[in-house]
């Protein structure tokens, strides 16, 4: 008897987060195609979002800041809360550089700008790897660097300034702490 269906290939599980329905089909055509990654959920708010990577334990969050409903920085921190291990991936329209540099102090893993959405998985093995990805129009090929969730804290605590008002009110929520 053959156990030829038995042997299985680890594939990373990634979890969708964008309020924009065509935004989350495209990517989860673009990860389904490839033989070592799947989506394992998605959600289109914070509140859902929070709920359902508790309950799926992806290795993966693709986690778009602006949402109708909720905010992607706040769910990011509950994440770093909940999920420590996660790997998390911004994924904004925002290009502009400063956006990639408050993501690392939100404690992301990585940033991705919707403009380079081709880049997903180069951005995703980046991060799975340990490697902080920043990706965006200004930045074709990205910026790799070390960030630990503790360094964005440090960071905030050392009082880095923020432009990006979200940013700024965790900033402040962070050195209140």
């Amino acid at each position: 008897m053959s156990n030829q269906g038995a042997i299985e290939t680890l594939r990373v599980r990634v979890f969708l987060v964008d309020d924009n329905a065509f935004v989350r089909h495209g990517l989860r055509l673009l990860l389904n195609m490839e033989p070592d990654m799947e989506v394992c959920g998605e959600a289109e708010n914070e509140e859902k979002a929070l709920l359902s990577i508790i309950k799926t334990q992806p290795e993966v969050a693709i986690v778009d800041l602006s949402l109708r409903q909720g905010d992607g920085m706040e769910l990011i921190q509950q994440l770093r809360t909940y999920c420590p291990r996660l790997k998390i991936l911004i994924f904004s329209i925002h290009t502009e550089s400063i956006y990639a540099e408050q993501a690392g102090w939100s404690c992301a893993d990585g940033y991705l700008n919707k403009d380079c959405a081709v880049e997903v998985v180069k951005a995703i093995r980046l991060v799975l790897r340990g490697e902080e990805c920043h990706i965006t129009r200004n930045e074709p090929g990205g910026v790799s660097r070390p960030l630990s969730p503790s360094a964005c804290v440090q960071g905030a605590s050392q009082g880095m300034e923020s432009t990006h008002p979200t940013v700024a009110v965790r900033l402040s929520r962070i050195q209140r702490v």
